[in-house]
C-alpha cells in the first residue's frame, strides 16, 4: 500500500526503543488535526471491551514530595527536593476532576509535561496549544508505562503527577538520551492533566454523509463516496463492525484488508483484494499517518472507514505513481486481522 514516513516526534524513538508511545501531537502545525497515540476523529471508537481491568499505581513519599505549581494554561512549574531519587512509578493526584471517569481502554485528550531530576521540562504537549493536544489510549498496551500509571484510572479534569526512575517509565532498553536524560536510572517526573475522553463511535453504519460500503459475497468492498458532500478537513473514522480482539498499538505491526479509493472520483488506487494473500502486514509507523490514526487504538476484527485529507496522506506534493493529486482526500476501508508488538530495534 501506499508508504509515508511519519513525522519525527517523541513516539519515533520511544516506539522504536521500547515499542510503546505514539506521541506525533507535538508535530503537528497550528489548527491541523492531531496526530496521536489515537486517532483524530469525531467519533473515535472505545476500546474498553478488549483492555484489562483499570489499575491504579499508589502514591509514594517521593512522588509525595515534589511540589507543583496551581493548575494554568501553561505547562506548570515543578519543584523537586534535593537528592532527588526516584525507582519504581508512583503517582499523586494533585487536583480531584469531576468529570467522567476513565476506563481502561478509553482514548483521552490530555495535557502533560516530562521532568528531569533538577525539574526542568524537557517534554511537553499540548497545555496552551489545545489543538495539538495528544489523544492517548489509556490501559493498553500502546503506552509507555510512565503515562499509562499518570493517566490510567482517573477523571475529567484529574491533574496528577507520577515519579520514577527513566527506565521504569519507558520500558527497558529504551534510548533516553533522546530526552536529555543521561541514563536509564534517572529520576523523572510526569505531570499531566485528564482534559476530555473521546466519545463512542456508532458501530450501526456510517454518518449522513460519509461514505458507504458495501461488501459481496466474496467479500471484497466497494466503496461509495457521497455525491454533492464536502470531503473532512481533518482525518475522521467510522467503525462498520467493533472487533472484540487485541487492540492494535502505536509500534504494532499489523495484518489488514484494505481498499482505498479518492473521493473526488471514486477510483481504487489501491487495494489488497486483488492479491493472493488477500491481505498486506506492515508496522503501524510505515503507512501514512491517517491510516495510522486508525489503526491504533483499534482491536481486532474491527472494520473501519476512514477519510484522509492530504494532510494527513501524501501532502501537496501527492503520489503520481498511484494516481493521487496533491488536493486528493483518499477513502480507505480497513478490516483488522492480526497485531503484534514490534520488537524494539
Amino acid at each position: 500500500m501506499p508508504r509515508l514516513p511519519r513525522p519525527v516526534a517523541l513516539s519515533a524513538v520511544a516506539a522504536a526503543a521500547a515499542a510503546a508511545l505514539l506521541l506525533a501531537g507535538c508535530s503537528s502545525s497550528p489548527g491541523s488535526a492531531p496526530a496521536s497515540a489515537a486517532p483524530a476523529t469525531t467519533a473515535a471508537a472505545s476500546t474498553a471491551a478488549a483492555a484489562p481491568a483499570c489499575t491504579t499505581t499508589a502514591s509514594g513519599a517521593v512522588s509525595d514530595s515534589v511540589r507543583v505549581a496551581a493548575d494554568s494554561v501553561k505547562a506548570p512549574t515543578v519543584t523537586v527536593p534535593s537528592r532527588f531519587t526516584a525507582g519504581a512509578l508512583q503517582r499523586t493526584v494533585l487536583d480531584h476532576g469531576t468529570g467522567a471517569k476513565v476506563a481502561a481502554g478509553d482514548t483521552v485528550q490530555v495535557d502533560f509535561a516530562l521532568y528531569n531530576s533538577t525539574g526542568k521540562a524537557i517534554v511537553t504537549e499540548g497545555w496552551d496549544s489545545p489543538n495539538v493536544s495528544p489523544l492517548l489510549p489509556v490501559g493498553t498496551r500502546a503506552l509507555l508505562p510512565g503515562l499509562d500509571a499518570l493517566f490510567a484510572c482517573g477523571a475529567v479534569g484529574d491533574r496528577a503527577l507520577v515519579t520514577s526512575s527513566a527506565a521504569a517509565s519507558f520500558g527497558a532498553g529504551a534510548d533516553v538520551t533522546h530526552y536529555g536524560l543521561k541514563s536509564a536510572t534517572d529520576s523523572i517526573v510526569w505531570v499531566g492533566k485528564i482534559v476530555s475522553i473521546l466519545p463512542v463511535a456508532a458501530v450501526d453504519g456510517p454518518a449522513a454523509g460519509f461514505p458507504t460500503v458495501k461488501l459481496a459475497s466474496n467479500g471484497k468492498p466497494t466503496i461509495a463516496v457521497p455525491t454533492g458532500v464536502a470531503a473532512p478537513t481533518q482525518t475522521e473514522v467510522e467503525v462498520l463492525k467493533k472487533g472484540t480482539g487485541a487492540i492494535v498499538g502505536s509500534a504494532d505491526t499489523v495484518t489488514v484488508k484494505y481498499q482505498g479509493v479518492i473521493w473526488k472520483s471514486g477510483k481504487v488506487f489501491d487495494q489488497s483484494y486483488t492479491r493472493s494473500p488477500d491481505t498486506s502486514a506492515f508496522a503501524v509507523t510505515q503507512v501514512v499517518p491517517g491510516f495510522s490514526k486508525a489503526l491504533v487504538g483499534r482491536t481486532v476484527g474491527s472494520q473501519i472507514v476512514v477519510v484522509i485529507p492530504p494532510s494527513d496522506g501524501y501532502g501537496s506534493a501527492g503520489n503520481s505513481t498511484a494516481g493521487i493529486a496533491g488536493t486528493d482526500d483518499l477513502v480507505f476501508f480497513i478490516e483488522i486481522e492480526k497485531t503484534a508488538a514490534t520488537a524494539a530495534q
